[in-house]
Order: C-alpha cells, then sequence, then structure tokens
C-alpha cells in the first residue's frame, strides 16, 4: 500500500480552497448587486423600516399640500384655522420657538406619520400646530388656575399649567403616529380576505390593476380604503411599484403588509404566477395572526390575577387594615394603619378607578385583533 504524503495532501487542498474562494466571493458579490438593484426598482423591500422620502414625492397630484404654516388659515378644521391666525399675527416668534423644539430630522419623521395617518398637513405645519394649541391651553389653565390661588391660598396651583403645556403638547405630536398604527393594524385583520380576492380574480382572468380596483371596491375597511388610494395613485401616473411602495410607507406599522408589499413587487418584478404568491402570502399572514391571538390568550391568564389584586385584593386589604386601625379596641401597634379619610376618598375615588381603566386600556392595547 502506497504511503500517503500529508505534505502533498495539503498542498493539493491549498490550491483547491485559493480556487474557491474567489468564486464564493464573486458569487456574493453577484448577489448583493442583483438585490441592490432589485431595492432600487422597487422589486425588494427591507423589513427593517421604510426610509424617508419626501413627502412632495409620495402624494398624488390630487392632494394638494402646502408646506407653510400660513397655509393653515385655510383649513377645514376651525382649530387649526385659529392656530393659522395666530401664526400670521407673530411669525417670528413662533418660528424660533419651534426651531428650538423640533428638529429637521423629527420634522421629517412627522412627514411620515402624517402621510400614513392621511392627515392633510406636512410636518411643519402640524408641528406648529400642535405648539400654538399646547401654548394657548397652557395660558387659560394658568389664567384659570391663578384665579383658584386668588381665592384658595394655593400658589402652587398656577404651576400645573406647565404640567398641562407639556402633556398636550407631547399628546398633539404622538396622535398622528397612533392614528396611522391604528389604521395599519385595522388593515391587517382584512388582509388575509382582501389577498385571497385579489387571487381569486387574478386567477379568473382579471389583471392586477383591475383586481386590485375591484378589491379596493370591495368592504375591507381601512385597506380598501388604501387600495383605493395605490389605484388612484397609479391612474394619476405613478407605476405600478411606486404605487405599492407608498402603499408599504403609509403601512409601515404592519409587518404583514410590508411584507405582502415586497413579496408582490418581486413577483411583479421577477414575473411567474402573481396568484400563487398571493394566496402563499395570504397564508402566511393568516398563520402569524393565529400565532399572536393564541399568545395573547396565554398572557391574559398572566393579566388576569393581577387584574384581580389590583381591583379587588388592594381596595379590600386597604379597607380592612383602615378599620381594624380605627377600631376602639385597637391596641397602640395597629393605629399605625389609620389611613386619614381625606386620602381614602381619594384612593377609592380616583387612584383606584384610574388605575383600573389604565389598566383594561393595556389589555385592550395588547389584543392583536382589535
Amino acid at each position: 500500500m502506497e504511503e500517503i504524503d500529508l505534505k502533498k495532501l495539503k498542498e493539493i487542498v491549498s490550491e483547491e480552497k485559493e480556487k474557491t474562494e474567489p468564486q464564493i466571493q464573486s458569487v456574493d458579490e453577484i448577489v448583493e448587486k442583483v438585490l441592490k438593484k432589485y431595492e432600487e426598482e422597487g422589486a425588494f423591500t427591507a423589513e427593517e423600516g421604510v426610509e424617508y422620502q419626501p413627502i412632495e414625492s409620495l402624494i398624488t397630484p390630487s392632494i394638494s399640500i402646502s408646506g407653510s404654516p400660513e397655509e393653515l388659515e385655510r383649513a377645514e378644521s376651525p382649530l387649526a384655522r385659529l392656530a393659522g391666525k395666530v401664526y400670521s399675527a407673530a411669525r417670528n416668534f413662533w418660528d424660533s420657538i419651534a426651531g428650538k423644539l423640533f428638529e429637521t430630522a423629527f420634522v421629517r419623521r412627522l412627514d411620515l406619520d402624517l402621510y400614513a395617518a392621511g392627515m392633510p398637513y406636512t410636518g411643519l405645519q402640524y408641528a406648529i400646530f400642535s405648539l400654538i394649541v399646547s401654548v394657548l391651553a397652557g395660558a387659560l389653565s394658568f389664567a384659570v388656575l391663578t384665579v383658584y390661588a386668588v381665592f384658595s391660598g394655593n400658589i402652587v396651583a398656577p404651576l400645573v399649567s406647565i404640567a398641562v403645556f407639556a402633556f398636550l403638547l407631547a399628546l398633539l405630536i404622538r396622535y398622528p403616529r397612533s392614528v396611522a398604527a391604528s389604521r395599519a393594524r385595522a388593515a391587517e385583520k382584512q388582509l388575509p380576505y382582501a389577498l385571497r380576492h385579489l387571487a381569486v380574480l387574478l386567477r379568473s382572468g382579471a389583471g392586477f390593476f383591475q383586481a386590485l380596483k375591484m378589491v379596493a371596491a370591495a368592504d375591507y375597511g381601512v385597506l380598501s380604503e388604501e387600495f383605493a388610494r395605490t389605484v388612484r395613485e397609479i391612474e394619476e401616473g405613478k407605476s405600478t411599484q411606486e404605487a405599492l411602495s407608498n402603499l408599504a410607507i403609509r403601512m409601515k406599522g404592519s409587518r404583514g403588509m410590508r411584507r405582502a408589499v415586497a413579496q408582490l413587487l418581486r413577483a411583479l418584478r421577477i414575473g411567474g404566477r402573481i396568484s400563487d404568491v398571493i394566496t402563499d402570502i395570504a397564508r402566511d399572514v393568516s398563520f402569524e395572526m393565529r400565532e399572536r391571538v393564541a399568545e395573547y390568550g396565554e398572557r391574559l391568564n398572566v393579566f388576569g390575577i393581577f387584574f384581580m389584586f389590583l381591583a379587588v385584593v388592594f381596595p379590600v386589604m386597604i379597607a380592612m387594615l383602615s378599620a381594624v386601625g380605627y377600631s376602639p379596641s385597637s391596641q397602640a401597634i395597629l393605629s399605625a394603619f389609620r389611613i386619614p379619610v381625606p386620602t381614602l376618598q381619594l384612593l377609592y375615588l380616583v387612584v383606584f378607578p384610574v388605575a383600573i381603566l389604565g389598566y383594561l386600556h393595556l389589555i385592550h392595547a395588547m389584543d392583536p385583533m382589535r
């Protein structure tokens, strides 16, 4: 038997490895270039998030949105018109405050939130509107609380107006994102049914645009509205890829919608039976929704235990301890459990009801099918 030359064997393996590594590297480069090309053409959408695009490139020609805060004077909302008049009266003052509070990147993100929420304002307009409304509310509360402080002697009361201003400003700034997320969740609930409807129409011989138009005319709630916006964008000159990409931007709060649009774009770019692709997407989305509902059902068991403690155990325990502390035969050590009557009134009329309602709202907010 011939003896194996290990040194020669190592040389052969090294030569083969050196030949293979450039090939693997070249394949990786080709794949990376193809993915980059598809992403530029709209056939591939990253699921990590949607990059910012100027609002002017997203809106359709039929929607006229001016970026100037002066245009608020011609808005439909009376409150927005009031904010526009207040801004025009002291433009430099409001611009200086807004420039210190709101960065350019923040206004750009607000642009996308407003676009996704379907609210007819730009980020700059809405930021100025929120600032003016919050300042007016804070000034009104300061005047009311100052009158109350004069008669009651509570000099701390007017400081509450600062909290009113800060809370209202944060609430208004957060509102567009909340509306956009709510619309995305509502659309995602109807997504499997709409996709199956779209697949049936495609199998029956309808074109993609015609099928999309028929689904938009059906009763799928928010999803039909979003499909109608997509159809309108295509009719007004945008390509199908651009209109679907804008749909993904508006539905950025729905992972299922973003994945569905990404696969639709890929299928339109590469070709093949789109109806089969849409059916597979509907099946995947339905499976994920069932998984989320099952997970939420398991969490409800734990939530129920905490709710019992918050709504039953803690109030009863405090009432019993307070009764023992106030009993005539109680010893000195038990008198420590005496809770003043005003404090008990505050607990049972304000603290516990607010805590229970907040906990119920939290449970409702975590419901994947709300």
